[in-house]
């Protein structure tokens, strides 16, 4: 883990929700005022999101930030424990909620095989 990979203090891992929080960010050049601002949080809390903690948040910023910035609400809801009844998540976000104590490389390589076997079978 690096010193900027943000750090879920429950069990020593990179949280998930923090770092797609902190690459969609990056990645659309956005400050953490301007992220707060566009879902409806303040910066602390988009401070606190990028490292780990995600107690207090409700659900609304989530599905703010899923529309925004096109992410499965889905995902977001598995990432942090809520569930969606009418949709299922994709592989990744289900296997870091499943396995949360799993380094990112045993999910890495989960996924790709299991891309493999879609591959290989022409699944889709």
């Amino acid at each position: 883990m690096t010193e900027e990979e943000p750090f879920d203090r429950h069990n020593g891992q990179a949280s998930p929700l923090g770092r797609l929080f902190r690459e969609t960010r990056a990645a659309h050049g956005l400050s953490q005022r301007e992220l707060g601002k566009a879902i409806g949080v303040s910066r602390e809390m988009v401070s606190r999101l990028e490292n780990g903690a995600s107690q207090g948040l409700s659900p609304a910023p989530l599905m703010r930030f899923a529309k925004r910035f096109k992410v499965n609400p889905a995902d977001l809801c598995v990432i942090t424990g809520w569930m969606l009844p009418t949709e299922l998540p994709d592989f990744a976000a289900y296997l870091h909620a499943r396995h949360p104590d799993w380094p990112e490389q045993y999910i890495d390589e989960v996924i790709a095989f299991y891309d493999f076997v879609k591959h290989k079978h022409s699944l889709q």
